[in-house]
């Protein structure tokens, strides 16, 4: 896959969203995570890397992400302590991460196709609470 600039100019845009920064936040170490977690966050942050590589079957479609985050940012929060404020500004980085996995990885063969066509997250009871 050929890598235009604009795309070069959205994924260093992209490298500042919440979900990337929590992801290098645990392969840092900065953020405590379960050895599971870390390693989604190194084939995460591996994958990212490798969008350039003809031989990687993946990439982002970083137009459906901003999409998404539109979307996000029209959505308010109806209960909790982020009553009221947008949806965007609330989510957590890891719930960003889960995010952008589920929706915006698409196949260069079909980019119809996304990624991963099930995803599940699963959060102990008043674990997801920000």
């Amino acid at each position: 896959m050929q890598i235009d600039k604009q795309y070069k100019e959205q994924l260093e845009d992209f490298k500042a969203t919440k979900g990337y920064q929590y992801a290098l936040d645990v392969v840092n170490e900065e953020i405590p995570a379960d050895k599971y977690i870390v390693i989604m966050c190194q084939n995460f942050l591996r994958d990212v890397q490798s969008i350039e590589n003809d031989d990687f079957d993946y990439f982002l479609d970083l137009n459906y992400f901003t999409r998404v985050t539109k979307l996000l940012k029209l959505m308010k929060m109806g209960s909790g302590l982020s009553q009221g404020k947008t949806v965007y500004n609330s989510l957590a980085g890891f719930q960003w991460l889960f995010i952008i996995n589920a929706l915006v990885w698409r196949i260069k063969k079909d980019p119809e196709k996304r990624r991963y066509e099930k995803s599940v997250l699963l959060i102990g009871r008043k674990s997801g609470k920000i």
